[in-house]
């Protein structure tokens, strides 16, 4: 078990496994976000299976001078599940801080405090969109194990229901319920998550291929999309993640 004087915040990017948080064990997927508050033990359970991508912060709460955000801080939760546009612009957060601690131009240590605050405003926003999650429904869950491993495919409706043996009807309504998103939307999200991650990995790929790769027919829904989901074009993503 670790264990330090400093808040950190984890942000897991891809891949799945655990996160043992003083008593309690936290599992994660992608995009889970951690927040572990300072003295308090704990330990990275990766799959051994799988690869996981992630970054952090750490730091002392007094290094953020205002007294309402050090109040905010121990109320923040453990562990949050971010939707794609929350994920997009706390990941741009940890990019900014990760450029200025590694460069340190002038005024960094102002421009790193104010991103440290954007963060945790963006935490604070998201964790008070969260709502409890009803039961989870097997068929659902198979569901979406489908569009997470076919999310390229042209998938519809009716074809997802026979796979998890539901009528249309009730899948899109348990999916909603479950997932707090439509299987549309579900589908999209997946697909510029992917499109995120290409776009760092491979980028000089190009856009119009990657669009049809992703199972988009026209470049203009892919844009749209992307810029939809993310507040930035895929241009403007591929020139953030590699400056």
């Amino acid at each position: 078990m670790m264990l330090h004087a400093e808040i950190e915040i984890m942000f897991i990017k891809l891949g799945i496994g655990a996160y043992a948080i003083g008593r309690r064990i936290q599992p994660f997927r992608r995009h889970t976000l951690f927040v572990i508050q300072p003295n308090v033990p704990h330990r990275f359970q990766p799959n051994p299976q799988g690869m996981v991508e992630k970054a952090f912060v750490a730091f002392q709460p007094a290094l953020l001078k205002e007294q309402w955000l050090q109040a905010l801080i121990p109320t923040l939760p453990v562990a949050l599940q971010l939707t794609e546009q929350d994920a997009t612009a706390i990941e741009a957060c940890y990019r900014t801080i990760r450029s200025e601690l590694a460069t340190k131009p002038p005024h960094w240590k102002t421009l790193t405090t104010g991103e440290l605050t954007k963060l945790l405003i963006l935490l604070q926003r998201a964790a008070q969109r969260k709502n409890p999650e009803p039961p989870p429904d097997a068929r659902v869950l198979k569901a979406r194990e489908h569009l997470d491993t076919h999310f390229q495919d042209a998938i519809t409706v009716p074809e997802l229901a026979r796979i998890v043996a539901m009528s249309p009807s009730h899948l899109a309504h348990r999916f909603k319920q479950h997932v707090r998103m439509g299987i549309r939307q579900y589908l999209l999200q997946q697909r510029i998550a992917e499109a995120k991650l290409i776009l760092e990995q491979t980028p000089g790929i190009k856009l119009t291929a990657l669009a049809a790769q992703l199972g988009f027919c026209h470049f203009a829904l892919f844009n749209q999309t992307f810029h939809r989901l993310t507040g930035m074009s895929p241009s403007d993503w591929r020139r953030l993640s590699h400056q």
